[in-house]
């Protein structure tokens, strides 16, 4: 097991450990309209991540990838929907396994990316890595802070954020060890599945969020 090999490792498992971040998210933040407050803030980063990636990449776009990426939607709202069975704002969410799912799909690019960075030298690795973090850290958070307006505790919080970026390791490692090098184009392609995928995620927890609100008007008294 050579230095590259360890050294990628660590890297990508960092992403998974920014999970932690959910214990700056204090359980008597969540009530009433702070509650509303950072549900918004959550779903305001994660939609400046979809904007982000599309605006960098609109140019771009041809009619394959935007079938690609309305398939990844759907498939996407999918999962969402078979793991939601109701909108609950109980510890135990149903939503939430669904978003874990749908985000672990989304790491696995972040992954993949790093392991085969790595592949070609630890400097421009680690280099891959830190910019990964960067531009991640918006989604990571806003993700976690929909987790915790959600209801969940912060334990669960850390555990399903863990979970949600867990492809990371997991895709660097395969890349790294298998010696694949993805080409531009496959790598067009899953990116943008992967962006549509988190414009879903965002869509359906507006449309949970919308319909338990219109149901219970007294949310603000909570």
């Amino acid at each position: 097991m050579n230095t590259s090999f360890i050294l990628m490792t660590i890297s990508a498992s960092s992403l998974p450990l920014l999970a932690l971040l959910s214990l700056l998210l204090r359980r008597d933040l969540f009530k009433g309209g702070w509650k509303i407050t950072f549900l918004i803030l959550g779903l305001g980063l994660l939609l400046f991540t979809v904007i982000d990636a599309f605006y960098e990449h609109g140019e771009e776009l041809q009619l394959l990838d935007i079938f690609i990426g309305g398939v990844t939607a759907l498939i996407t709202i999918f999962i969402l929907s078979k793991f939601n069975h109701g909108h609950s704002h109980a510890k135990e969410v149903d939503g939430a396994k669904g978003i874990v799912v749908s985000e672990a799909f989304h790491s696995l690019i972040d992954g993949a990316v790093i392991g085969a960075t790595y592949l070609v030298s630890p400097v421009l690795g680690y280099a891959a890595t830190v910019g990964i973090i960067i531009h991640e850290l918006p989604k990571i958070i806003g993700t976690l802070a929909v987790l915790r307006s959600l209801g969940l505790s912060i334990k669960k919080t850390i555990m399903y954020g863990i979970f949600a970026q867990i492809g990371s390791p997991a895709a660097a490692i395969l890349i790294f060890i298998l010696g694949k090098k993805i080409n531009d184009e496959q790598f067009h392609s899953l990116e943008i599945a992967s962006i549509s995928s988190l414009a879903a995620i965002v869509l359906w927890i507006i449309y949970l969020e919308i319909r338990f609100h219109t149901k219970h008007k007294d949310i603000h008294s909570q």
